[in-house]
């Protein structure tokens, strides 16, 4: 990303941290809407992990895979809250 604000800016530090923030805040927004459903809340593929299970992590919104819920219980081991069937 160019900034096209010259040096120097009227800008503060503030204002450029509040921007930088603003943008990360928007693409990790557009990164968590993706979905990855043939994965799970641990970044593994169901099929590498014992495949899906059917208890679903509402944090991560998809199901955990089989080893997850072997480790955790009803809990997600990634996000730490309570499962839904």
């Amino acid at each position: 990303m160019v900034m096209s604000v010259p040096w120097p800016s009227k800008k503060t530090f503030a204002h450029l941290h509040a921007d930088c923030f603003q943008l990360w805040k928007a693409l990790e927004e557009e990164a968590m809407t993706e979905p990855r459903p043939e994965r799970c809340c641990c970044g593994g593929l169901y099929t590498e992990h014992g495949g899906a299970s059917t208890l679903v992590c509402p944090e991560g919104q998809r199901a955990l895979c089989e080893e997850c819920i072997s480790k955790g219980g009803r809990i997600c081991p990634t996000h730490k809250v309570l499962l839904r069937s």
